[in-house]
């Protein structure tokens, strides 16, 4: 919802969103919202039989089962359809003016049939990165003729604003995003442990899910067993929605984001580089795309490289400033008013048939 509402806010005409009734209560007002009676609720059971059959090219019965109407809520008139993260059904929903509007790389890349099963029947795909528009392409293989275009993430650069950072006696160092091994704080927590520095203190803002509330799991419990091997102080606090995320971002010195998982282009790495903060990321997927040479970067995985880099800037105040001002000038070229028209311009291009895979 907030690439939604960052691209809709943005956008000189007004957008509607197509959501399933009795969901996403909790709405922003910067598009129209149009509700449909979902489908049947697709159980881990399902969603595995859905992998399984996507990886041999014969669809996801069970996520199409799931749209339910959403074919029959969508009203009359000249419209283009982007389907988020919606493999497979290409021409169920808006037929010759549908984009699969792709935030991960969803689609089979261990062959090419498959792989154009799962986007033919779209005029095209919008890739959130450069690397992303790349997998895609390289899972497609070179003879598929659907186009790639690319509209990247955005971060609101007048909400996101840098702070003044008064010098404290110890360094903020903040982990933000879902608390799963996948985003790898136990590397941060890790890496702080092997660095042995006590001018450091750590916040890691998050939970497994998008809620502050539920039992923390076994992989939470096991990073608050990390903590008395870190000589500084080191807090926790629950999911904290985005629009209430400034302040957080803001306070911290250092902003690290440890992802093990190919990250596309993170909505994080964005803010946290708007707030003017010093940014060290993992060198996976599209990070370093959005960071450039105004982020410090570590082989993913590697606690000692991730040490390492901590120890060059956790003393150095003067290098944290100027990476600040780097990563903030960075930020300004990602704002969502200039992704806002890079996605009119690709609605332009759509035409009534969709391309062949």
């Amino acid at each position: 919802m907030t690439v939604i509402d960052g691209l809709a806010r943005a956008g000189d005409e007004r957008h509607a969103v197509l959501v399933a009734r009795a969901t996403s209560a909790d709405r922003y007002d910067s598009a129209d919202v149009i509700e449909y009676a979902a489908g049947p609720y697709l159980d881990r059971h399902g969603r595995t039989k859905d992998a399984l059959l996507s990886r041999a090219g014969a669809g996801k019965p069970g996520i199409i089962a799931s749209y339910g109407d959403v074919a029959h809520a969508i009203p009359d008139g000249d419209h283009v359809l982007l389907a988020h993260n919606a493999p497979f059904c290409g021409g169920r929903f808006l037929p010759g003016m549908e984009l699969l509007y792709a935030h991960n790389l969803i689609v089979p890349h261990h062959n090419w049939i498959a792989a154009r099963r799962a986007v033919a029947g779209y005029s095209g795909i919008i890739a959130v990165s450069d690397w992303l528009a790349n997998a895609t392409q390289h899972a497609l293989g070179p003879r598929s003729r659907t186009p790639i275009h690319v509209v990247r993430n955005g971060v609101d650069t007048s909400t996101f604003t840098v702070p003044d950072r008064p010098e404290h006696d110890r360094v903020r160092v903040l982990f933000f995003g879902r608390v799963v091994p996948a985003k790898g704080p136990d590397l941060l927590l890790s890496a702080l442990s092997r660095l042995g520095r006590d001018d450091i203190e750590t916040h890691i803002v998050g939970s497994s899910g998008f809620s502050p509330y539920g039992p923390l799991t076994r992989y939470e419990r096991a990073l608050r067993q990390i903590v008395p091997a870190v000589p500084g102080p080191v807090t926790f606090q629950p999911f904290v929605d985005r629009r209430a995320i400034v302040p957080v971002l803001q306070e911290a010195d250092i902003i690290v984001l440890p992802s093990r998982w190919l990250e596309p282009l993170g909505l994080v790495v964005l803010e946290a580089m708007a707030v003017g903060a010093t940014v060290i990321v993992a060198e996976t997927g599209g990070m370093l795309e959005a960071g450039g040479d105004a982020v410090l970067s570590f082989k993913r995985g590697s606690r000692r490289a991730l040490a390492d880099v901590l120890d060059a800037v956790v003393g150095d105040r003067a290098l944290r400033q100027r990476l600040g001002a780097a990563a903030r000038a960075r930020a300004e070229r990602f704002d969502w008013a200039l992704q806002a028209k890079a996605l009119d311009r690709v609605l332009g291009t759509v035409q009534a048939t969709p391309a062949p895979a």
